[in-house]
């Protein structure tokens, strides 16, 4: 998919980087030729506007399809979780649904790209938000767990989960 991406990328941006030298060129002729600068310079300006925008585009459509690089390093999960959990918990009153984090198991520490972990949290606590009626609760529990195969005779790799459990509140 990446190298699709990057070929239908390079084949685009060709002709965008050709028609904006050109459109440089044209505005140079222009200002030689035509005294009166503000006739020519709104069309130069929205077409150049234009192709810009377009090669925003392509840069889009190649962040979208190429994976992104991650920053690995070690994250305080626990610190993670709470510091967004206090940044959202104003919408959570907004709504009068309550916010329980259980923290207390599961790692400490995890090694992770913290940007994307920290996407990747704040959109299951809004979804989990936008997942509940009013007057709800949201639990919030990090754990460490293991589910082998069932004829693995033991856990090799732990695998880190994150559980959100709903409960209406009475």
């Amino acid at each position: 998919m990446e190298a699709v991406a990057a070929g239908i990328a390079h084949e685009v941006r060709n002709p965008l980087n050709a028609l904006q030298i050109n459109l440089r060129i044209l505005e140079q002729e222009l200002s030689e030729i035509v005294p009166d600068r503000n006739a020519h310079v709104y069309s130069v300006t929205k077409i150049a506007n234009e192709l810009a925008s377009l090669d925003n585009f392509v840069s889009e459509f190649l962040r979208y399809a190429r994976p992104p690089r991650l920053k690995m390093e070690t994250v305080q999960v626990k610190a993670l979780i709470a510091d967004l959990s206090a940044v959202i918990a104003p919408e959570f009153g907004k709504k009068d649904v309550k916010l329980t984090l259980a923290l207390d198991r599961g790692p400490t520490f995890i090694t992770a790209d913290n940007f994307q972990l920290k996407h990747a949290v704040l959109n299951l606590i809004l979804n989990a938000l936008q997942a509940t009626s009013h007057a709800d609760a949201v639990a919030f529990d990090h754990a460490v767990g293991c589910n082998p195969p069932a004829n693995a005779k033991k856990c090799r790799a732990p695998m880190r989960r994150l559980r959100w459990v709903g409960r209406r509140c009475s």
